[in-house]
């Protein structure tokens, strides 16, 4: 019986020790197996992964080839006709345009007896925003319109909304009229005197739009009683794009050629204006 014990106890010493050999062993293979990484997706480039805002190169605003122009004095015809717009250098964000055409839901100027016909400023307004947003958008600047159908929304909603998006420039257009005997024509553009900066881009915009319009222009600056739109942001325009009672004034921006043409030299102004400060 004694010898019974001794062989039990050898048995059990032995599986003891067959199975710590077993558990040291696959713990080796264990550890010294490695995963392969998994694989990214075909499409996904280098190019698609977003990059640290401080490493993101600057981006730029290319233009037609030519001289650039000073932005503190109006251009001559012979300049307008060869200024390139300058390389916009816009760091981490692009710049921010705020465009606002005025009026909607048929609460703008009207000509014609019937109001159901004729000719309502709250369409002209739209049609040059429109142009206008596209032109910026196409030269790499970020936008926000106030409206892109005939819908009229309240001034204050209106700032709120500008305000939030932050532009780092506000146009807000219009068309005019006048129903006195001196039948003035041209572009106009308003600016309050107060405000740093208004000033010289009222006069850039006012001489390339003027030009590419082919009509009278001038920046109008106001101290007293300035529209809303040039006191609530730093630099805020107001456009007075032609004389829509005046038949040969309106006829300027009567195609969609001429409207992107106006277009165009709203960027060139801007992007001129704002690459210089």
């Amino acid at each position: 019986m004694h010898r019974d014990r001794k062989i039990r106890l050898a048995v059990l010493v032995s599986v003891v020790v067959l199975l710590g050999a077993a558990v040291f062993v696959y713990q080796k293979m264990d550890n010294a197996r490695v995963d392969p990484p998994p694989s990214l997706p075909a499409a996904l480039t280098a190019q698609q992964m977003p990059a640290d805002d401080e490493t993101t190169a600057p981006e730029t605003i290319t233009a037609n080839p030519g001289v650039t122009p000073s932005a503190t004095k109006p251009l001559t015809p012979s300049e307008l006709a060869t200024a390139a717009e300058p390389t916009l250098p816009i760091g981490g964000r692009k710049w921010r345009i705020g465009i606002s055409a005025g009026h909607g839901g048929r609460t703008g100027a009207h000509i014609g007896s019937d109001p159901n016909t004729g000719i309502w400023e709250d369409d002209l307004n739209l049609d040059v925003a429109l142009a206008v947003n596209e032109a910026f958008q196409a030269r790499g600047f970020e936008t926000l319109m106030n409206r892109t159908t005939d819908v009229w929304i309240k001034k204050d909603p209106k700032i709120a909304m500008f305000r939030a998006f932050n532009p780092d420039v506000l146009l807000e257009f219009h068309f005019n009229t006048y129903e006195g005997v001196e039948n003035p024509t041209g572009l106009e553009v308003y600016y309050y005197t107060e405000r740093p900066g208004q000033k010289e881009m009222a006069e850039l915009l006012a001489a390339r739009a003027g030009a590419a319009l082919g009509g009278k222009f001038k920046a109008v600056g106001d101290a007293e009683d300035p529209f809303y739109v040039c006191t609530r942001f730093t630099i805020g325009l107001l456009v007075e794009c032609a004389y829509m009672d005046q038949k040969s004034d309106l006829q300027r921006l009567d195609t969609a050629a001429e409207r992107q043409a106006f277009a165009n030299a709203c960027v060139d102004a801007v992007a001129e204006y704002l690459n210089s400060l």
